[in-house]
Parts: C-alpha cells; sequence; structure tokens
C-alpha cells in the first residue's frame, strides 16, 4: 500500500458520506454511473437471487443500499497500557459479511487492517470487493488520520490495510484522550458496479464451457453414429437402480471440479462464483418444489448429490442443441433518461436485468457443467468398461473356438 492513501481529512464524525471507486479497464459514461450508483432500492453486494418468480425483482434482493455500507467506532480503553499488544476488535455486520479490526505493533509503530471474521462466510472461489476507510481519531477532526483502500477480498488475502500505518509514540501524544484510542472505519462493500462492467466478461467465460459441452455432445449424436448407436444399446441393457448411481454425484465432488474450472485471478471472477452460486440456490430448491417443467435441463440437488432426473438421451439432446443469448457488451448501453422518476426506473430496470441475465448464467452454467461431468466421469467410463468388457468376452470366446478347432475331440 501506498502512503499517498494516508491523508488528513476534515470529516466530522456523523459524516457517513464515501466516494464510491468504479473498477474499470475501459472508458465508460460516468454521468450513467452515477445514477446507478445512486439508484433507490437496489442491491449493492451478494443477493443470492431465488428465481422463484420473476414478476417481483424485489422479492429476491435480501441486502438493500444501507445495509450496504456502514460507519463503526471502535473505542479502545486504556490504550497506553496496552499499545505493545496485539489488538482485536469486536466482530460486525456490513454487507452481509462479518468484519473485524485488528491493530499490530511492530518495531514502535502499528499496522492496521481491516479483515473478514471468518473466510468460511465466503462460496469457495468468491471475492469480495470491498472500499474502506479506517482512521485515527482526532479531538480536532482536522487532525485525525485517514487511510482509504479498495480490495478484493477472499480465503487468502482475507485482510487488507496498512503496514507501518503510525508511530506508537505519536498516537500515544496526539491521538490519545482520557486513556482512549477512537478507531473508525468506513466500509461498503461493491458489487453493482462490477456486474456494470463485467457481466460480459462472465458471459464469455461461461459460456466457453457451454460451447465446449455442446460441441462434444452434438458431434457425439451427429457425426459419431456407431459409437452413439453402440451407447443407447448399452445404456437401455442399463438397469434402473444401476441408472440412478450413475446418474448421480455428490455435490461436494461436483463444486469443487466447478471451482477448479472458474477460478481466475482476476476482478470479475467474485461475479462468476456469484453467478453458480445463484444456480446452486435454484437447483437446492427444485428439490423442495418437484419442478419438472419441459425445457427445464432436469438437475436436481437431493440429499447431498447432484441427481440428473430427465431421460439420459433427452437431456444429452437437448444440451447439444442449447440456443444461447449472444452475448452483448452493456458497459456503454444504459439509456440516459433524466425526466425525474422515469429516470430512475429506467435504470432500475437497468441494473435488474443485469442481476437477473446473472442468475440464468450462473443456472444454465452450472446445469451444463453438471450433466457433462457426470456424463464424462461416470457414464461414459461405465460405457468404456463395457465396451472393453465386450471386447474380453469376444476374445475369449474366438480363443476357445481356435481352441476347440485344434482340438476338436480333447478326450
Amino acid at each position: 500500500m501506498s502512503d499517498d492513501n494516508i491523508r488528513n481529512d476534515d470529516r466530522g464524525e456523523n459524516d457517513e458520506s464515501m466516494h464510491t471507486i468504479i473498477i474499470s479497464e475501459k472508458g465508460n459514461n460516468l454521468q450513467s454511473l452515477e445514477e446507478l450508483l445512486g439508484a433507490d432500492n437496489m442491491p449493492n453486494s451478494l443477493p443470492y437471487w431465488d428465481i422463484d418468480d420473476y414478476s417481483d425483482p424485489d422479492s429476491y434482493i435480501e441486502l438493500k443500499p444501507h445495509e450496504l455500507f456502514e460507519k463503526m467506532s471502535w473505542t479502545i480503553d486504556n490504550y497506553p497500557q496496552m499499545c505493545e499488544r496485539r489488538l482485536q476488535s469486536s466482530s460486525f455486520y456490513i454487507g452481509g459479511y462479518e468484519w473485524y479490526i485488528l491493530i499490530q505493533p511492530e518495531e514502535g509503530r502499528i499496522s492496521m487492517y481491516i479483515c473478514l471474521s471468518d473466510i468460511n462466510q465466503i462460496v469457495s472461489g468468491q471475492s469480495i470487493v470491498a472500499q474502506y476507510t479506517m482512521s485515527i481519531k482526532h479531538s480536532d477532526p482536522l487532525m485525525s488520520k485517514f487511510y482509504d483502500g479498495l480490495q478484493r477480498f477472499g480465503e487468502i488475502d482475507y485482510r487488507w490495510g496498512l503496514e507501518n500505518f503510525m508511530e506508537i509514540s505519536n498516537i500515544l501524544e496526539e491521538f490519545v484522550f482520557d486513556n482512549k484510542l477512537i478507531i473508525t472505519i468506513q466500509l461498503q462493500v461493491i458489487r453493482r458496479e462490477l456486474i456494470h462492467f463485467y457481466i460480459y466478461q462472465v458471459e464469455q467465460v461461461c459460456y466457453r464451457l457451454i460451447e465446449d459441452a455442446k460441441d462434444k455432445l452434438y458431434k457425439l449424436i451427429t457425426y459419431d453414429k456407431t459409437k452413439w448407436s453402440s451407447f443407447r444399446r448399452f445404456w437401455i441393457g442399463v438397469d434402473e437402480k444401476r441408472k440412478h448411481n450413475l446418474m448421480s454425484k455428490d455435490t461436494s465432488t461436483v463444486l469443487k471440479q466447478v471451482i477448479k474450472y472458474f477460478f481466475l485471478m482476476e476482478v470479475h471472477c467474485g461475479l462468476v462464483m456469484d453467478s453458480l452460486f445463484s444456480g446452486l440456490r435454484v437447483l437446492q430448491s427444485r428439490f423442495q418444489k418437484e419442478e419438472t417443467t419441459a425445457n427445464v435441463l432436469q438437475v436436481h440437488v437431493e440429499e447431498g448429490n447432484f441427481v440428473l432426473k430427465d431421460d439420459l438421451f433427452a437431456m444429452l439432446e437437448k444440451v447439444a442443441m442449447l440456443e444461447l443469448k449472444p452475448i452483448q457488451d452493456q458497459t456503454c448501453c444504459l439509456e440516459n433518461n433524466h425526466n425525474g422518476e422515469s429516470g430512475k426506473e429506467t435504470i432500475k430496470d437497468y441494473i435488474v436485468r443485469n442481476e437477473m441475465r446473472l442468475a440464468e448464467i450462473g443456472l444454465i452454467t452450472l446445469e451444463v457443467f453438471v450433466i457433462d461431468y457426470i456424463f464424462s466421469i461416470e457414464i461414459e467410463e461405465a460405457y468404456k468398461d463395457y465396451i472393453h468388457g465386450n471386447r474380453l468376452k469376444m476374445l475369449i470366446d474366438n480363443t476357445m473356438d481356435s481352441l476347440q478347432l485344434k482340438n476338436p475331440n480333447p478326450n
């Protein structure tokens, strides 16, 4: 971290304003972005969309704007007696996650960090983008010391801040009053801005997997007629109990492969994981509702397993013929409407559409991944064993026939 981010500031104790930093890789309409950030009643963090009823988007937005940003104060009593000790604040919730502040003394200076309390609250492979401002309060607001940051928090990088933030002697002389040191933090979890910039990249990442699975199955069904016919004969001859076993796989095994495939050291990795997690929530709800819509890929989650519920041939053909919505770069497609409330509705519709699209992408991607994984790892391997067994049987039969020809009267 650069010392350029450390500053004195004149913000008072009750001023909870924050400057939202936009992460961008290309030029964009900043006026549109300002409107996006100011849209009323829109989520700005992990909403975990429950896609039960698209007619009421607000019903499945869990976090409201005021829950995504908060200012917290931490008063350390008797700080002069504790200044050489490692200190940790009590936990607090902002943006749907649990955090704490850490102060660590070393060689006469303190380092100060904002930390995630428990990395298990993050979906594996996911990251959280958050903007924060940490400060040590002075009796004169103009003298308070502030540090600003914007970072991705994840399983490995679960804490961020600044090493050697201030000298302990300076803190004791100028910032401790009545033996108390007051630390404040303003934190905002950022999500909506990333959707605006990166939904196009999320679609590209997910579509790549879907297209690979489609291409593989399309070639098998359309061009490799001999193998497809042989596979159909094999599958028809499998008993129902074994079919059920072959068409299911424990969720932990599959999800580990999902994370391994989709984990990217990119800013939009968190959005990809959010999207897939939304898809997982939908699959889990199908078991509870016993959903059997004809045009849905029938992937369910039952008792800790992914289960393919449809006829296998029909399901594979659906994937092979799957039609995907064309990818569009929407980062510059927001229409401005400056006529009062109508403009806000336009922006709200835009954000809701992106959120819904993110959930849809996650659902179809996870469905195709599960089908392709179970088909490749379980069913195709069983088919290979079947072919190998048939060839071995033919070899044994041919050998026996050859021996009988050589020794027509073995007695």
